[in-house]
């Protein structure tokens, strides 16, 4: 805001503010050096700005420069604005006062220049005539819609700056809306960036899509102020540079926002219409940045047929809210606020269709659709702000059962303990996830010590749940002998597994160092540092009334595990298999379970060691 203040202290001088504009100006299409001369004929150009595609335009001028005081200078105004209006990118441009070349600015080769204000001295001689003409030769902006009409005034060089500052105010005053509500929406969708990388919960991708649309939407409309402030040399190119990744970002992530809302999946029609409109945008951005200015002229021509592709993309609020009426309480807002949002974008977009060139939407239409945008993006973020509130209120008080859960599986599985006195047992269970579905059972028997590990298919609460159905029925059955307690578990499964099955290894260790095992698909147990070889079975829960066989070995060290120690992985993808296990046999069942996590736990472990002791 610092040219503000330029203003006051030339007023406070009392600086005459003596110039001369010009406000009547005709154009033409196209290219040829008579064109400068003072005494073109130039009755047959036209004062409507000729459209783009057009590789030249001039525009001839006339004004009367003889009361200016001296030294007296002349300035054209293009750029970001024009006398107060926002105007597309800065055309490179060439001047000519009574046929004499006065100045120019920016590339006419490439077209490319700088949003800026320049002021040139007037060559010797001009103003000299009562009638002074002024052309000005310009190569049409590589990018979005036309050249520029161009404001020219001329006087005192201190006069112009004056003039030039008070449309820098004009143009501040006018869009206003648009860059502060952009400002205000970039720190929505900064905000909801953060919740989303910093709360440690990448389901919540509300917050990612919606925080990645604010943040390029918000930057968009920003870039209004900021262009006006670096008015003096913000180049033309950077502002394309930015202008395509941005626009992309912001319609590659539109659909996604407003499907996020409602649960549901974006469509494959609206993920190829942002695959597209991606593909369109960064084409045109390209094209203004590194193609031929003919070729650059003409992408900013076909432009206009993707627009329609990009209005069919804005419906997509309509789509995923739809249908309307049966929208739950929770989520009617949300409709509310993302429907009016799409209405706005449609008004934005509809006069950039081709064949609608007339149809004009003007400023304080436009800063208005940006202030209601900003409202809406505010309610839109309140909406989503509940939304992920309540999935983390949902998500503690299920943490809470979960941990309940644990809790009470904890209490089942040391119920059952029992252990004989010349035996030495240890237990270690660590599950993946609050629950697991890894299960033991320990009972004193007059035959000797019961030693069952059992693994449910799957993990957390559906898994933890039929283990407690193993363990109840575990503590039923009366036998000792393994093949005969895995005969009855398996009936007791039968039909309750949901689909799922449970694998299960049951051991009966005698005081005498004998110990007989059954197997039910489970992993074979370990005796003395040798894993041992047992007769396979179904796992449990599959087939009735299956039969198990069992095997008698000699020992004094016997260690069952889960498959969670034999299937941790590392990062290498590399697993901890039967041979490290085999390795550690002989080790503590905390050791052994320890080892296996720090390697790579992907399921439940559960190891129990039991040792006989002399």
């Amino acid at each position: 805001m610092y040219r503000l203040l330029i203003v006051a202290l030339l007023a406070l001088q009392g600086l005459s503010a003596q110039i001369v504009t010009v406000t009547n100006c005709v154009h033409q299409a196209g290219d040829h050096p008579d064109w400068a001369r003072q005494d073109f004929d130039d009755r047959q150009w036209s004062t409507e700005f000729p459209k783009i595609g057009n590789p030249f335009i001039w525009t001839r001028c006339r004004l009367d420069l003889s009361a200016l005081p001296a030294p007296a200078s002349i300035g054209v105004e293009g750029g970001i604005f024009t006398r107060g209006r926002s105007a597309p990118p800065a055309t490179a441009w060439e001047l000519f006062v009574d046929g004499q070349a006065a100045g120019s600015f920016g590339d006419m080769q490439t077209g490319f220049s700088t949003f800026s204000f320049e002021q040139r001295p007037l060559p010797a001689g001009a103003g000299r005539q009562r009638v002074t003409v002024v052309a000005l030769r310009q190569v049409p902006g590589r990018f979005i819609i036309p050249a520029l009409r161009p404001s020219i005034a001329a006087g005192h060089p201190d006069s112009l700056r004056v003039w030039h500052s008070e449309g820098l105010s004009a143009a501040l005053w006018r869009t206003w809306p648009s860059w502060a509500g952009g400002a205000f929406t970039v720190v929505i969708g900064l905000v909801l960036l953060l919740l989303f990388f910093f709360s440690g919960d990448r389901s919540q991708r509300s917050l990612l899509w919606f925080g990645l649309y604010s943040v390029c939407y918000g930057f968009l409309r920003f870039q209004e102020y900021y262009l006006v402030q670096t008015a003096s040399g913000f180049p033309n190119w950077l502002y394309v540079a930015l202008w395509g990744p941005l626009t992309a970002i912001a319609f590659g992530t539109f659909p996604n926002t407003f499907f996020c809302m409602t649960g549901r999946r974006v469509p494959t029609f609206y993920f190829l219409l942002a695959a597209a409109a991606v593909l369109f945008i960064m084409f045109r951005a390209f094209a203004a940045l590194f193609a031929p200015i003919q070729l650059a002229q003409q992408a900013a021509v076909w432009g206009g047929f993707g627009i329609p592709l990009l209005l069919l993309l804005v419906t997509a609020p309509a789509a995923a809210f739809w249908p309307f009426s049966k929208v739950p309480p929770s989520l009617r807002l949300a409709r509310n606020l993302s429907l009016l949002f799409m209405l706005g974008l449609i008004v934005r977009l509809l006069p950039q269709v081709r064949g609608l060139e007339g149809f004009s939407v003007q400023g304080d239409v436009a800063n208005f659709q940006s202030i209601v945008a900003l409202f809406v993006l505010l309610g839109l973020f309140v909406v989503i702000a509940r939304q992920n509130r309540q999935v983390a209120l949902d998500r503690a008080e299920l943490q809470g059962e979960m941990k309940s859960a644990q809790e009470v599986q904890q209490l089942l599985t040391s119920s059952v303990a029992g252990i004989a006195a010349w035996a030495d047992v240890e237990v270690a269970y660590l599950p993946a996830k609050e629950v697991g579905g890894d299960f033991y059972f320990l009972r004193e028997t007059a035959e000797g010590q019961l030693i069952v590990v059992g693994d449910v298919s799957g993990k957390g609460l559906r898994a933890a749940m039929l283990a407690s159905v193993a363990l109840g029925s575990l503590r039923s059955l009366e036998t000792s002998s393994p093949a005969h307690l895995l005969y009855g578990l398996n009936n007791a499964l039968h039909g309750q597994t949901g689909g799922g099955f449970v694998t299960c290894s049951a051991a009966l260790f005698r005081p005498n160092g004998e110990v007989r095992v059954a197997s039910a698909g489970h992993p074979s147990p370990y005796l003395d540092g040798r894993e041992v070889t047992v007769e396979g079975g179904l796992p449990l829960g599959v087939v009735a009334n299956a039969t198990y066989e069992e095997s008698t070995i000699q020992g004094t060290i016997l260690l069952l595990v889960s498959d969670g120690v034999i299937e941790a992985e590392n990062a290498q993808r590399e697993l901890f298999g039967f041979e490290r296990t085999r390795e550690m046999s002989m080790k503590t069942a905390p050791q052994i379970a320890e080892a296996a996590r720090a390697w790579g736990q992907t399921d439940d472990i559960t190891v129990v060691t039991v040792r006989r002791q002399s």
